[in-house]
């Protein structure tokens, strides 16, 4: 049996320790260092797709979906400017998301977790905007060999 999914692991919660953490921390970290110093912004926000619904992890709101792009709107953005702002980024997902147990696992994410970073960088009197997407799928134990019907 495996734990909570790992994705967004970050104990301990000390900078020495990130070669324990899970993709997600580590990644945001990485591009959080590397525009330490300069005039950029990174942003996060948090969603999950649990039962056809959008909500937004940090507030608990069902989020609408433009039907057009399938993208969620009226989300919080919530700036990124220390370590333990990453951190408590990824303890909301850990701690918020869907989980159920299954004979396989016992605490299954049963949810989609999205995660969109956002860079907004200056450039001269423009500003640039880039995004990048994290999706961790929901655990997909095999039904017939667990007998779960999740």
């Amino acid at each position: 049996m495996t734990g909570p999914p790992n994705s967004f692991k970050t104990d301990p919660e000390t900078e020495e320790a990130q070669e324990h953490y899970g993709l997600f921390p580590r990644t945001v970290i990485d591009v959080w260092k590397k525009i330490q110093g300069t005039e950029a912004c990174l942003t996060i926000s948090l969603f999950e797709d649990y039962c056809a619904q959008v909500k937004d992890m940090s507030t608990g709101r069902t989020l609408k979906v433009d039907p057009g792009t399938n993208e969620p709107y009226g989300y919080v953005e919530h700036k990124l400017t220390t370590f333990s702002d990453i951190i408590a980024a990824a303890r909301i997902v850990e701690t918020k998301r869907a989980l159920a147990e299954t004979k396989m696992n016992a605490a299954s994410s049963r949810s989609h977790a999205m995660m969109r970073i956002t860079l907004y960088k200056k450039d001269g009197d423009k500003t640039r905007v880039s995004f990048f997407q994290f999706i961790d799928l929901a655990g997909s134990e095999r039904l017939g060999k667990n007998g779960d019907n999740l």
